[in-house]
């Protein structure tokens, strides 16, 4: 009788094509076969737990999506206040970088009158010795030369020092930039 009724169904299934078997032909069944009320039963069953397990799915994909976008607010909202934090101790060092700034404008200017200062004393000591080169012409006596002789040397003295002073000036701007430099990074 089941092979009677299985291949009704088979049967039936080419005549009323893809879509589904109606409520009278599943009646009609039925009738001829009380038997296949146990596995329509079973059936509506299964179908019943697949949409309640469909619908769980749905529930907890719903939950999770909104956990995911209550977690990326969060981590938003954590990301702009690292950011805020990260300026803010970063804006704590920028008293130091305008500290060096300020005195490398200062070891700039310095460097600036000193190198002055150095180029005049280097003009005043050839102006001297071109005079002393024509010592014979202008009639100098002994004493004369030696203050002139005299003030070639402080003017040497002086220049040297000054080439030194500019030497640690520079070496000292050098310092500076480069403490800038590492407190930018």
């Amino acid at each position: 009788m089941f092979q009677t009724l299985l291949l009704i169904l088979i049967l039936s299934v080419p005549l009323t094509g893809c879509g589904r078997v109606s409520e009278s032909k599943i009646s009609e069944i039925l009738k001829k076969d009380p038997s296949f009320e146990k596995d329509l039963s079973r059936k509506k069953q299964i179908a019943s737990k697949i949409s309640d397990l469909k619908n769980s799915h749905r529930e907890e994909k719903r939950d999770i999506a909104q956990k995911i976008r209550t977690l990326e607010t969060s981590l938003k909202d954590k990301r702009n206040a690292l950011n805020t934090a990260i300026l803010s101790l970063e804006a704590g060092i920028q008293p130091n970088i305008r500290e060096l700034r300020a005195g490398l404008k200062g070891k700039r200017s310095e460097y600036a009158l000193k190198n002055k200062e150095f180029k005049s004393s280097i003009a005043k000591a050839e102006n001297i010795r071109k005079l002393l080169e024509k010592k014979k012409e202008l009639a100098l006596s002994s004493d004369e030369l030696s203050v002139w002789n005299k003030r070639v040397q402080k003017l040497e003295e002086k220049i040297t020092a000054l080439r030194k002073t500019l030497e640690e000036i520079r070496a000292k701007i050098r310092l500076i930039k480069t403490e800038i430099r590492i407190l930018e990074e």
